[in-house]
C-alpha cells in the first residue's frame, strides 16, 4: 500500500508499507533528524515542508485507516532509505 502525503513546499511524501511493521518513507531532499539524548536512536524526522513525523506518532491519518499504525522506531537503511516501524 502506497499513500502519497503533499507537503507545503510541493513535495510528494511518499508512504509505502513494506510489510506488517515496516513503512519506507521517500520523496524528499533536505530533513532534520532528531536523536534521543543519548544519541542512540533516531527520534524523529522532518522533510523541509513537513510532514514531521516521530516516535509515537499514528500513521494511520496518512492511510486513512482506523487501525493503529503507532510509529515504534525510525530506521535509517541503506536499501530503502528512511524507514519506519510499527
Amino acid at each position: 500500500m502506497k499513500v502519497t502525503y503533499y507537503n507545503r513546499q510541493g513535495d510528494n511524501i511518499i508512504f509505502e508499507k513494506i510489510n506488517d511493521d515496516t513503512v519506507k518513507m521517500s520523496g524528499f531532499q533536505y530533513y532534520r533528524t532528531g536523536f534521543y539524548e543519548d544519541g542512540s536512536k533516531i527520534e524523529f524526522v522532518d522533510p523541509s515542508g513537513g510532514p514531521f513525523i516521530g516516535v509515537g506518532m499514528n500513521l494511520n491519518t496518512y492511510f486513512e485507516t482506523k487501525e493503529d499504525m503507532i510509529i515504534k522506531t525510525i530506521e535509517y537503511e541503506p536499501e530503502n532509505g528512511t524507514v519506519l516501524k510499527i
